[in-house]
């Protein structure tokens, strides 16, 4: 009887070691699938950083002051005009009137209003 209980205890012991040491060995290998994860994070907002300071030059430069200058606050250097011109005028220029919505109408009325304008 001692002895059943003796191989009982063992075998408790070597179960409780074995799952300790499957349960550390998923952990390192779910450890290492995080870092995997943060590194592409970490590449990506050093990417985004990088596209951030490029235009961060590009913004902090004269030329880039200089047309927003012109464009928004309809600035002009010495001896310009402004000229402002409607958006109503520069689509009749260009051709590009809004176009009007056909009304859709069964064949009988287009028939009449064709013989009979």
């Amino acid at each position: 009887m001692l002895k059943k209980i003796a191989y009982l205890g063992g075998f408790i012991l070597i179960s409780v070691i074995c799952y300790s040491l499957i349960k550390q060995v998923v952990d390192s290998l779910q450890a290492g699938g995080r870092v995997d994860t943060e590194t592409q994070k970490v590449l990506s907002l050093q990417k985004q950083n990088s596209e951030l300071k490029s235009k961060m030059k590009q913004v902090n430069s004269v030329e880039f002051i200089e047309s927003q200058a012109r464009d928004r606050l309809n600035f002009s250097r010495a001896g310009e005009t402004v000229v402002i011109i409607s958006q109503d005028e520069i689509n009749k220029v260009l051709g590009t009137m809004i176009e009007k919505k056909e009304e859709i109408i069964p064949n009988w009325q287009g028939w009449l209003r064709l013989f009979f304008k």
